[in-house]
């Protein structure tokens, strides 16, 4: 309880700072605001900016459409993005009388932006732009080129269809990453279930840590009549942190989904996730904490400490989710090769890289979930052992933006004492 206790204090360190603090997050593009005029703000007002940028517009509507963003201010561009957000309703209504400047905005230019929001009811002009061709006289008295057939500009890039009834999940290719650990017979429900559930294209890695395991004969019988399963064993050392690893390692197609092989994750939401990393965001967490979301049995002190770090997270450092303890996320392969993996212990993979995520700015998003305790089998979850080093990750995913080089060096310093043996583990 004392220990308990302790944590719990370090995770709420920072909610007296922010209780004073005055804080406006914006959203914007980049290069859009000289970091000058955000110091001359902050001096005049007293008001702390919270300035994120992003570099599509993709990115921008997967950050707000997952909800609870936490921005107070975003500069969309005004078609499609914008009429987009006001009919999903992921925009808030204007107080007009708290802005009576919005009366000095050009009337002509305030009813062209009224096509896409009616009565200019969630938006403002901040810049107008107008990209031009001159054409000599002469050429343009001349009698117009033929214009070509109508091509598909958006041919290889990213969609943000939403996921309708006509969604073709099979526009998707995903690998699935299990740990398991002697899961024998029980997890042949949770494999049934995900093949079930997940319409997309998708193979499955299995990954136990020594040919022994008892999953592993359970698991070729399984293969012979599903190709998709693979079974493989890792040669980077025991633990689940090393068989996420190796079994992401392995994969070759853009969206990795982390589950557990105890049947405590809902495999429908597996193409929710990998959907949301189609559209840009580089970690899609399935939130327990968030609105819609629950958690369903488990140890009760294991639950608080989740709750708490992933709320606080969530509120305070502003990581995307507020779940960012959860194993059970989606991933984009190139993210996670640019940014590696330094863990080697316990699940606190999830929480590295949603951390690395937020300090270099880069999009994430999260779908409710409810997680539901395991009913077979034990959890080869070790608490106390593995809280330190998960709060490491958890200081760090609060504060400035870094560049990829600083992220690597400070996980390189976190690693260096999370990967130290535990006075348990030498006398072992």
């Amino acid at each position: 309880p004392a220990m308990l206790l302790r944590i719990l204090l370090l995770l709420l360190l920072p909610l007296s700072a922010l209780a004073q603090e005055k804080v406006l997050n914006v959203y914007n593009w980049t290069d859009y605001i000289d970091p000058a005029a955000l110091e001359q703000f902050q001096k005049e007002t007293g008001i702390t900016v919270r300035y994120d940028v992003y570099d599509s517009l993709e990115t921008l509507e997967g950050k707000l459409l997952a909800g609870r963003s936490g921005y107070d201010v975003i500069v969309p561009t005004a078609e499609p993005t914008f009429a987009r957000l006001i009919a999903a309703k992921a925009l808030l209504p204007l107080d007009r009388a708290k802005i009576p400047n919005l009366a000095n905005l050009d009337p002509a230019l305030m009813r062209r932006v009224a096509t896409s929001d009616p009565g200019n009811a969630f938006g403002a002009i901040y810049l107008w732009g107008t990209i031009g061709r001159p054409v000599g006289c002469a050429h343009h008295r001349r009698a117009p080129p033929r214009v070509p057939q109508p091509v598909d500009v958006h041919r290889g890039r990213r969609r943000l269809e939403p996921a309708g009834s006509g969604y073709d999940g099979m526009s998707l290719a995903i690998s699935v990453i299990i740990p398991a650990y002697n899961e024998g017979e029980s997890i042949i429900p949770v494999l049934d279930r995900i093949f079930d559930a997940v319409q997309s294209a998708c193979e499955i890695l299995v990954v136990v840590d020594f040919e022994e395991d008892t999953t592993v004969p359970v698991l070729r019988a399984y293969s012979e009549r599903e190709p998709r399963l693979k079974t493989v064993v890792s040669t980077y050392g025991r633990g689940p942190a090393n068989a996420i690893r190796y079994g992401i390692d392995q994969v070759t197609n853009p969206v990795v989904v982390v589950t557990m092989a105890d049947g405590s994750d809902d495999p429908r939401q597996i193409d929710d996730l990998a959907r949301l990393v189609e559209r840009g965001v580089v970690v899609a967490a399935a939130s327990r904490y968030t609105a819609s979301g629950q958690q369903v049995g488990g140890p009760l002190g294991k639950g608080l400490l989740s709750r708490t770090a992933g709320t606080s997270l969530g509120v305070l450092a502003r990581v995307g989710t507020r779940d960012a303890t959860n194993s059970f996320k989606a991933y984009s392969t190139e993210f996670i090769r640019e940014v590696g993996i330094d863990s080697r212990s316990g699940f606190e993979i999830g929480l590295e890289l949603t951390a690395k995520a937020r300090r270099l700015r880069r999009p994430v998003a999260e779908v409710p979930t409810i997680w539901l305790d395991r009913t077979a089998g034990e959890s080869n979850f070790k608490l106390a052992e593995w809280v330190p080093r998960y709060l490491r990750w958890y200081r760090f995913a609060f504060g400035k933006q870094l560049t990829l080089e600083q992220v690597a060096v400070e996980a390189a310093e976190i690693a260096k004492l999370n990967n130290q043996p535990t006075r348990k583990e030498r006398n072992s």
